[in-house]
């Protein structure tokens, strides 16, 4: 297990850290010595990452929240002000496929259309907006998880790719906007990770194969080498690089 400190006792606000990219990220920031709060909406689950992490040299607490809802967003910020009396990182991770990721424009209705751009874009303006003014007290840093699919055309997916295209360039946007404050706003961008959205992906196209599709989703499958604990790892990595720098905005990918 990797050990080095992000900086000391760091205070990092993680959202949708009940499974997958998010319980990654969590426990590798917590195995690095971070004060980490995060939020979801699997209770059960969050309760059970606490009980994991118990022993870790950091901290993690969980509340209940969806942060497509203004007040779930800003009561995450002010549990870490409230417990820790300052904000350092704001990890947006929340993030969604959908229950059918692979259906046509003609399957889709307006409601599933605006629970995708929710979870995946306005989730994100509200933790941003939420956390602003505590991250530039500390002259801190948003990372936004961002996806190879916001960047890249197909013919499924329409309304995640459209979600993370936006939410994409609003982080590069943020980037500029909060450069004069020292905060820095970095994207990364997620392929090949094991994730419970991807694997959904897989199975759906699964369902519609001929025999060279299922060599193909074979190879896919194969190119999957990342984790979502190594994610987690990797933002610990850009977060001690962050200290050694002046405070300027910028996005990764």
């Amino acid at each position: 297990m990797r050990t080095s400190i992000i900086p000391a006792n760091s205070v990092i606000a993680v959202t949708g850290v009940t499974y997958g990219l998010g319980k990654g990220i969590v426990t590798a920031l917590v195995q690095r010595g971070a004060q980490v709060i995060g939020n979801g909406r699997r209770q059960e689950l969050g309760i059970e990452l606490e009980t994991e992490l118990e022993s870790a040299p950091g901290t993690f607490r969980y509340i209940n929240g969806d942060m497509t809802r203004q007040e779930d967003a800003e009561a995450l910020i002010n549990t870490a002000l409230n417990d820790y009396g300052r904000l350092d990182v704001l990890i947006n991770n929340v993030g969604t496929v959908g229950d059918n990721p692979v259906r046509s424009l003609s399957e889709m209705n307006l409601e599933w259309w605006e629970m995708i751009l929710a979870t995946n874009l306005t989730s994100m303006f509200l933790g941003c907006q939420a956390a602003a003014k505590p991250l530039i007290a500390s002259q801190g840093a948003i990372v936004n998880i961002g996806s190879h699919a916001g960047e890249n055309t197909g013919p499924e997916l329409l309304a995640y790719r459209a979600a993370k295209a936006g939410a994409m360039h609003f982080s590069k946007s943020l980037a500029v906007s909060m450069l004069p404050h020292h905060v820095r706003v970095h994207t990364l961008t997620m392929h090949s990770v094991e994730t419970p959205g991807g694997e959904s992906v897989l199975q759906h196209r699964a369902e519609s194969m001929t025999t060279e599709d299922e060599m193909i989703m074979r190879e896919a499958r194969a190119r999957i080498t990342v984790l979502p604990i190594d994610v987690g790892h990797g933002i610990a990595e850009l977060l001690i690089d962050m200290t050694q720098t002046s405070g300027a905005g910028y996005t990764v990918g």
